[in-house]
């Protein structure tokens, strides 16, 4: 399996590809939920991941959060799910770091009856798929393009972002939009988010805890789509410990 990404490969029997190393979990807990300069929610956030690699070239998974005060109203409750390939994972040159990516958001309303998670066609679906071409060393750029949602959704804008890891500890980051991207609760183009992020590893007997704490600019802050909820706010400091 999965050796038609290769030039010579040598298929896995099914036992090994649901192997322990195969399967992963993640659970993380973040002061906020920011993704690429909105904060969804306005609470305390739990996140969690689920994947699955059959093989260095494909990883399946689910991701999501949910708010740790109970509240609906912000979209700060999701579930995520994605497929990620690595096509050029078995050569030995910088091709190797590239992926593509195809994420599902689904964002949940306050409202419980108007999510309809299984509801797929442009009239009625309010899930928003993305497709991500990423480059990831120590420099890492990505695009990112919407290319299925609601009908009466404008996703038009490309978000670009790139980072650097200045160290092992210290990354800095910056995303731009191309145009008004409802995905991303943004308006209009520019600058989404600028920032950084310091990462620690925390010893705790037999726990070993990351510790990522953020500070992240929001240059078009003003123009965030007003939703009860949802984060307008110009800066954030947020940090989140994964397990």
């Amino acid at each position: 399996m999965c050796g038609f990404f290769a030039t010579s490969a040598l298929a896995e029997d099914s036992t090994s590809i649901f192997s322990a190393d195969k399967l992963k979990a993640e659970l993380a807990l973040a002061s906020r939920n920011v993704y690429r300069g909105v904060s969804y929610g306005e609470s305390p956030s739990i996140m969690m991941k689920a994947a699955w690699a059959p093989c260095k070239y494909i990883e399946v998974g689910t991701y999501g959060n949910m708010t740790m005060n109970g509240v609906k109203e912000g979209y700060g409750n999701q579930i995520n799910t994605y497929i990620k390939l690595t096509p050029f994972a078995n050569l030995n040159n910088e091709l190797k770091n590239i992926s593509i990516t195809s994420d599902d958001y689904f964002y949940f309303n306050s409202v419980d009856s108007l999510n309809n998670f299984f509801a797929w066609s442009g009239s009625k679906t309010n899930h928003f798929i993305e497709a991500r071409l990423k480059y990831d060393a120590r420099i890492d750029f990505t695009v990112a393009y919407t290319y299925h949602g609601n009908d009466n959704a404008n996703y038009d804008g490309i978000y670009l972002e790139g980072g650097y890891d200045v160290s092992k500890a210290l990354y800095v980051f910056a995303g731009y939009l191309t145009d008004q991207n409802d995905l991303m609760f943004q308006t209009k183009e520019g600058w989404t988010n600028v920032g950084m992020t310091l990462t620690t590893k925390l010893n705790i007997r037999e726990w070993s805890p990351v510790l990522q704490t953020s500070l992240i600019a929001s240059p078009t802050y003003e123009t965030i789509a007003d939703y009860p909820g949802v984060g307008r706010n110009p800066i954030s400091l947020v940090a989140k410990l994964t397990f």
